[in-house]
């Protein structure tokens, strides 16, 4: 069970979608509609620089947004500090952070579970235990066995550390519900995201000597959401980003930073990275874990 429930709205007027559905009555058309929307967001993303973008205050502490460290780091980012994502209340109890699959899993493909105390424990920037991966899963590297969920990149920490855990995602604000719409790909929808970008000047992060960096809060658009199991969006993403909550224009939780397309992936753009949705893969944890898992809103 994903919450809150009743998320269904009217697709022909959706905060930050464009109003004016494009038709595409012929090929000749389909073919001019898919490259003047690529052709818009490239356009987007070229107009805005890197640094600019909405207030980006620090974020600290376990919340959506905010520096995890982790000690053991992923081989293909040896830098162990990845991002919270959304934060789940379990029905056994406890409250679970998430962030991206890959973080535990490295190049390992597929699912793992831990037994209580065999996870790897993480931190928050400050230092303070938060809890340990209990699970993973990583389904974007290559075709998926059956029954996993397509376009998977998702762990669940439990947490059991001393400090406070805030639901809010940093200098966002959210989520106020799962975003599960399917939106055709003829439509532009905006994104945000506030992720711990090793670019950023972030604390616990190295500093580049130079500009541009990255602030934490950004926004980018994607073409539709035809998946239920990913969306890629043409916008600004690092090393470091991995898990960051991704919001879509009304504050709803779409999903969380996965990492640059690859070829199983079904839009393939240049400046874009993959947003793991959800519905799936938190589905899938449900079915493992053997316990069902509410978004925690502030």
């Amino acid at each position: 069970m994903i919450g809150p429930e009743g998320q269904t709205e009217n697709k022909s007027n959706l905060p930050g979608v464009h109003a004016n559905m494009v038709r595409t009555p012929t090929p000749v058309a389909a073919v001019a509609s898919a490259a003047a929307l690529l052709a818009a967001l490239l356009a987007a993303l070229i107009a805005v620089s890197p640094a600019e973008g909405v207030p980006s205050p620090e974020c600290s502490g376990a919340r959506p947004g905010a520096v995890l460290v982790v000690p053991l780091a992923s081989p293909i980012d040896p830098r162990p500090y990845p991002t919270f994502g959304f934060m789940f209340n379990g029905s056994d109890g406890y409250r679970y952070a998430t962030t991206a699959g890959h973080v535990p899993l490295g190049l390992e493909s597929g699912e793992r579970t831990w037994g209580s105390g065999q996870g790897t424990v993480s931190f928050d920037v400050e230092g303070n235990r938060v809890g340990e991966f209990v699970y993973a899963i990583n389904t974007r590297a290559e075709a998926r066995p059956d029954p996993l969920p397509a376009g998977a990149d998702l762990a669940l920490i439990r947490v059991n550390g001393p400090g406070d855990i805030d639901n809010e995602v940093c200098g966002l604000g959210g989520p106020h519900g799962v975003d599960e719409r399917i939106i055709e790909a003829s439509q532009l929808v905006e994104h945000h995201w506030f992720g711990a970008t090793v670019v950023g000047g972030r604390v616990g992060h190295p500093v580049p000597a130079e500009g541009p960096w990255l602030a934490p809060a950004r926004s980018g658009s994607s073409i539709g959401m035809p998946s239920e199991h990913t969306v890629t969006i043409v916008g600004h993403a690092s090393l470091g980003d991995s898990g960051a909550p991704v919001l879509s224009d009304d504050g709803l939780a779409v999903g969380w930073i996965s990492g640059p397309p690859t070829a199983t992936d079904e839009i393939l753009a240049v400046g874009s990275f993959v947003v793991s949705r959800i519905g799936p893969a938190i589905e899938r944890a449900e079915e493992v874990l053997g316990i069902t898992l509410a978004l925690a809103t502030p």
